[in-house]
Formats: C-alpha cells, sequence, structure tokens
C-alpha cells in the first residue's frame, strides 16, 4: 500500500485525473485524441504539479503523452495519421458493401413480388371468370323454372333435379367467390409489401450514395509497411500497458479512500 500513502485529498484528486484520462482511453469519440493530449498536458500547469503520483503511474503518463504527443515516439503524427486514414476508408468502404449487398438483395425481393403478384392477378382474373360462368348457369326465376320443369304446375321428379341442380351451382359459386375473396387479400397485402419494400431500397440507396461520397473525400493510401506495421502494433502494446497501470491505480485508490 506505499503507492497510497499520502493526503487523502490529494490522493483523490490524482485518482479523479487518473479516471479522466482511462475513460478517454476506454471510450473513442470524436475529438478524442485532441481531449487526451490536453488532459495530459494539464500535470504541467501550476494548479496540477501538486498531485503525487507514484513512479509507475508517473511513468504511465509520460509514456502516453510521448505517444499522444505531435510528432511523438515511436508513433510519429505521420504514421498516424495514415493509420487513422486506412482505418477510416476501411469502415466506409465495409458499410458500402453491406449498403451494396441490402440494396439488391431488396431489389431481388421486389422482383420475386412482382413475379408472385402477377400470378396472383392471373389466378384472380381466372376466379371471377369462373364467377360469371357458374352465375349463367343459375335460372333467372328458380320457382318458374320448376313450375316449366313440371308440366305447368303438374307432379314429376324435374322439380328436385332442378333444386339440387341450383344447389350444386350455388356451392360452385361460394367456392369461387371465396377463392376471390382470398386472391384480393393477397393482392392488397402484396401492395402494402410493396411499398414497404420501396422504402427500404430508397434507404439502401441512399445509404450507398452516402458511404460513397465519404469515399470520394477520403485518400486513398497504399498498404502499410511492415516497418510502419510494427510500429502501431508497439504503440498498441505500450498503450495497453499503461492503461491497465492507470486502472489498477485507480481501483486501489478508491478502494484505499473507502477504508
Amino acid at each position: 500500500m506505499a503507492a497510497m500513502q499520502g493526503h487523502p485529498l490529494r490522493l483523490a484528486a490524482a485518482a479523479i485525473y487518473v479516471h479522466l484520462v482511462v475513460e478517454e482511453l476506454t471510450k473513442p469519440s470524436p475529438g478524442r485524441t485532441n481531449r487526451l493530449r490536453r488532459i495530459l498536458r494539464l500535470r504541467r500547469h501550476n494548479d496540477y504539479r501538486r498531485l503525487r503520483f507514484p513512479a509507475t503511474i508517473m511513468a504511465a503518463l509520460d509514456d502516453l503523452e510521448d505517444l499522444y504527443s505531435v510528432g511523438g515516439k515511436p508513433i510519429t503524427a505521420a504514421a498516424y495519421a495514415r493509420y487513422s486514414i486506412r482505418r477510416k476508408r476501411a469502415r466506409h468502404a465495409e458499410r458500402l458493401r453491406e449498403a451494396m449487398s441490402l440494396r439488391l438483395s431488396v431489389a431481388g425481393a421486389i422482383r420475386d413480388l412482382a413475379v408472385r403478384s402477377t400470378a396472383t392477378r392471373r389466378c384472380l382474373e381466372k376466379a371471377r371468370g369462373l364467377i360469371r360462368q357458374t352465375l349463367r348457369l343459375l335460372p333467372v326465376d328458380p320457382v318458374m323454372s320448376e313450375y316449366h320443369n313440371n308440366g305447368g304446375g303438374g307432379g314429376g321428379g324435374g322439380g328436385e333435379a332442378t333444386t339440387e341442380r341450383v344447389v350444386s351451382v350455388v356451392e360452385f359459386l361460394a367456392r369461387f367467390q371465396g377463392m376471390e375473396a382470398d386472391l384480393v387479400a393477397d393482392t392488397e397485402a402484396m401492395g402494402a409489401e410493396h411499398e414497404c419494400l420501396l422504402r427500404r431500397l430508397n434507404a439502401a440507396e441512399d445509404a450507398e450514395l452516402a458511404e460513397m461520397a465519404a469515399l470520394e473525400v477520403i485518400p486513398e493510401l497504399p498498404p502499410a509497411t511492415e516497418e510502419e506495421a510494427q510500429l502501431i502494433r508497439d504503440t498498441a502494446r505500450r498503450a495497453l500497458h499503461d492503461l491497465v497501470v492507470l486502472t489498477k491505480f485507480h481501483s486501489a485508490a478508491v478502494n484505499y479512500l473507502r477504508v
């Protein structure tokens, strides 16, 4: 606990300062590098010189300040700028591929829906044709038809035959009308689905155009050299080591101050 020795207020101030640094390191956001650079430089100001950091913490903070300073070593500002540009371009290129894939998928769904819609409309026309044909089979006045079939009111089985024929025709008519109702419902549902797909297609096209425009303003750099890649890897390892040191100190300080 030697690292925790000192006035509690100064220890608390040091813990708060370290927390600010850790937060910037672990929550990437626009302008993070500039904010982190300003926070690290605060230790040079008079108000912050009173803070007492353990030697390991001072070393970690000095190392981070070196890494994030303009022209810092071992990572130069130019190397980090190229690294950032490549990452940014790679992100937009991936988003462009996703937008293109979505656009093609939605366009395919619209084509499939058009085929289904055409087939459904043909079936609907056939069902309506069957309904018209069936209606022509029904007698205009079933009562008078039965009267004439019975020989003007005489006995016979013609009436029963007519009734059976009418019932059979009505059953067919009901079946065809049911088919018509189902097909109409399917057509209406496909109309709503088509509107939804069009909105998705427009959104995908807008996203694709936006990513293409973003890529146009980002310079396309040649692949990183092995030396530059090694520079980035070394820097990442150093930054991670510093982050671990600062995180452990902050946790220990908070636990110590709670006692």
